[in-house]
This record gives structure tokens, C-alpha cells and sequence, in this order.
């Protein structure tokens, strides 16, 4: 089998040529076989300084998009500088009755507040007492939270399927 292979920018776009304002991470994901399937791949796909070491996952793009087994790895390429201009706006759910405003970034610290309402413009929601991160999978999220204070990148319960804590 050819293995296809996407690379995935899980974080936001910049505008202009500026520093970046959050830590950018690419994804790198290669398709294989089965869940058994060993992430081990060939040198000339290689171990290239930055990135981290291919890791086991699943994925939407494969087969169609039907989803399937994946081999990841990430790299942060860009890290905080705080002068960027952000261009994403996100108020993303976390649960029935709870939004997370992530405009212009893809992670939250603790004590930020949250919404009760989906344009995340009224206040009330309460607060989180972790890391959030927005990312678009299992890898991209661990390098978020490793960036951001560490612990295990997790999704148990947000109903945004891009939402993960850091658990410590």
C-alpha cells in the first residue's frame, strides 16, 4: 500500500509576516494498515530535528474520509512572541450549558471564564479550573498542552470533539 500522508496545521493562521502570538504546531500524519500496525517508518521519512517521534493514532482523512489508523508526529514551528494578529474567532462547547471563547488562540489557562451562551457574549458561565486546548487531534493537542504547563492531553467529555484538558 502507498501510504498517504496530510500534513495539518493545528493551530491558526497569521497575518502578515509577523512573529507568532501562540505556539504553532504542524501535524504530520501518515496512514497504515490496522491499529496494529507498528509506526515505524523509513529513514528517508525521517527523524528530523524538532519533530516529535511517530506515535499511533486515528484519524478522519483516511480512506475517504471514512476515517482510519494513523501514524502522527508534531513540531512546533512558531513559538509566543505576542505581537500577531490572530484571525480566527471561536466559541467552542464544552458542555450542555458551557462555551469556551478561544478567539485568537488555541489554548485557555486555568480560572479562564466560560459562557453560558454559543457567541460566548454573556457572562455567567462559570470557570475552568484546568489547561483547555483547540486542536484537531490526540497529537496536536499533547504538543499544546506540553507547551502550556504540561500533563496529558485529554477529551472525556467536551461535546466540541477539538477540545482536550490537560490533565496533570
Amino acid at each position: 500500500m502507498a501510504a498517504a500522508a496530510a500534513v495539518i496545521t493545528a493551530g491558526f493562521g497569521l497575518v502578515g509576516a509577523s512573529p507568532a502570538s501562540a505556539n504553532q504546531v504542524w501535524l504530520q500524519q501518515v496512514q497504515r494498515t490496522s491499529a496494529d500496525a507498528p509506526c515505524a517508518l523509513p529513514a528517508s521519512d525521517g527523524e528530523a530535528t524538532g519533530w516529535s517521534s511517530w506515535a499511533p493514532s486515528w484519524a478522519q482523512w483516511p480512506n475517504n474520509g471514512e476515517g482510519g489508523w494513523v501514524c502522527e508526529r508534531s513540531i512546533t514551528w512558531a513559538t509566543d512572541s505576542g505581537s500577531a494578529s490572530m484571525v480566527t474567532t471561536e466559541c467552542a462547547q464544552l458542555t450542555d450549558t458551557q462555551w469556551l471563547d478561544f478567539t485568537g488562540t488555541d489554548w485557555l489557562p486555568a480560572d479562564t471564564a466560560t459562557f453560558p451562551d454559543a457567541a460566548c457574549t454573556t457572562a455567567g458561565g462559570g470557570f475552568i479550573f484546568v489547561v483547555f486546548v483547540l486542536a484537531d487531534s490526540q497529537g496536536a493537542a499533547q504538543s499544546l498542552c506540553d507547551a502550556h504547563g504540561g500533563g496529558t492531553a485529554t477529551h472525556t467529555y467536551p461535546i466540541d470533539p477539538r477540545i482536550y484538558y490537560c490533565l496533570l
